[in-house]
């Protein structure tokens, strides 16, 4: 008796210690235990206040109905996360996990804080998993995972304190692969609609790929679809599920209530038609040079927005948009995109060349000089003639203009004229 006394004890006071070293934060709808500092847990506890808000746009859950608030535990770092995990799962985790338990009020997300992009993915991933199944402990399968893969691209933004969606396409070549396959008879191909419907762990994990993928493409074909039919039957989906009723019964429920009149054949068909539509960044940036050659520069502009949605840090598109607005003579906008495109990390020579051009063409000569001069720093070799042929062009409309910066370049007659014959 005295020994299983001690035990409890020990036990106590385990937790009690444990509860000492997290800083603990309280918000609308969670309770954040973090080990690196009562402002982390703060600021968790407000990015998580914002996703809950933005899933719960889709879903449409009664948030009065919570008795308890969500738990959450942030170790200082992956040792320490792996260490307290170690006790409860067998298998390490690499990403986030939530721990459901019968009496949902112990259940917990438990992360690890990282530096790292990931740790923003994984809280959005993860942390929507928590708000599901929360609310709906039993969900299927295949709504948890497409649901955290569709939002964990989104990002929270500190000035409006709200989440903003991004497109996520990680698994969109994946699909396609598998779609495919299918098409050409491929065994190796996407899972038939009635079983991804009623998936377990166990199989899913035995084709996980292909699952991710589907799942991923199913939730993101029935929001998008331009058929309001389609957009109706996951909203159906969602209506269908009960917070009492197990996994099987969840599933039984969504498919009679949604999915039960859609027909298989027609279903298949438009899925894998509008999944093969879907554009990548590089789809939609060679679209868009495309369109440029061709000297459709409406279409061209279109794509190279588009691949912007979906990536907004990559320089081509900038410098192209550019090019498209100095066609437009809408000189201030292309330099817009051309001063993007150089900090974005774009090729100075070629960049800084188009600048010089664009405001030659704006009568800047000033600004076009020094646009050029940039250009011959950074690429001489291939952008010296160029340069230096049209800042003797504009020495020519403005005799002397020019002279003292070719003189710093230290370019000499010899040069001038090659560059000249070359212009």
């Amino acid at each position: 008796m005295k020994k299983l006394l001690f035990c409890a004890v020990f036990i106590l006071l385990s937790v009690f210690i444990f509860a000492q070293d997290m800083n603990l934060i309280e918000s609308d709808h969670y309770k954040i235990y973090s080990e690196v500092s009562v402002g982390q847990a703060a600021e968790t506890a407000e990015v998580l206040d914002a996703y809950f808000t933005f899933f719960n746009k889709y879903f449409h859950f009664n948030a009065d109905s919570l008795t308890y608030k969500m738990k959450v535990k942030i170790f200082k770092d992956k040792d320490s996360y792996d260490s307290y995990l170690s006790e409860i799962i067998p298998e390490k985790k690499d990403s986030f996990v939530f721990l459901q338990y019968n009496q949902p009020e112990k259940s917990e997300l438990v992360c690890y804080y990282s530096e790292d992009v990931s740790y923003d993915k994984y809280l959005a991933h993860h942390g929507f998993i928590q708000f599901l199944k929360t609310f709906v402990p039993n969900p299927p399968l295949w709504m948890q995972k497409g649901f955290a893969i569709y939002f964990e691209d989104s990002t929270y933004s500190p000035e409006s304190k709200t989440v903003v969606y991004k497109e996520n396409l990680d698994w969109l070549f994946t699909l396609k692969k598998y779609l495919n396959n299918t098409a050409e008879g491929y065994e190796n191909s996407i899972i038939p609609f009635p079983t991804l419907l009623t998936m377990n762990v166990e199989n899913a994990n035995s084709s996980i790929d292909v699952f991710y993928a589907q799942s991923w493409g199913l939730v993101y074909f029935l929001l998008n679809s331009s058929d309001n039919a389609y957009n109706r039957v996951l909203w159906d989906s969602i209506k269908a599920l009960s917070a009492s009723s197990d996994r099987k019964n969840n599933e039984i429920s969504v498919i009679k209530n949604a999915f039960e009149w859609v027909g298989k054949n027609d279903f298949s068909k438009d899925f894998a038609e509008y999944v093969d539509g879907i554009k990548t960044f590089p789809d939609l940036v060679e679209d868009g040079m495309d369109y440029y050659s061709g000297g459709d520069l409406a279409k061209s502009e279109q794509s190279f927005v588009g691949a912007l949605t979906l990536r907004d840090d990559h320089p081509v598109p900038y410098y192209y948009l550019g090019l498209i607005y100095y066609a437009e003579r809408d000189y201030m906008m292309a330099e817009y995109y051309y001063q993007t495109a150089i900090q974005m990390g774009g090729e100075e020579g070629i960049t800084y060349y188009a600048l010089g051009v664009n405001d030659y063409a704006d009568n800047r000569f000033e600004d076009a000089v020094d646009n050029l001069v940039s250009s011959y720093n950074s690429d001489p070799d291939f952008y010296g003639e160029k340069a230096v042929a049209l800042m003797v062009q504009m020495d020519k409309e403005q005799p002397g203009f020019v002279t003292s910066y070719l003189e710093t370049l230290g370019v000499t007659q010899a040069q001038i004229d090659a560059a000249l014959s070359a212009f």
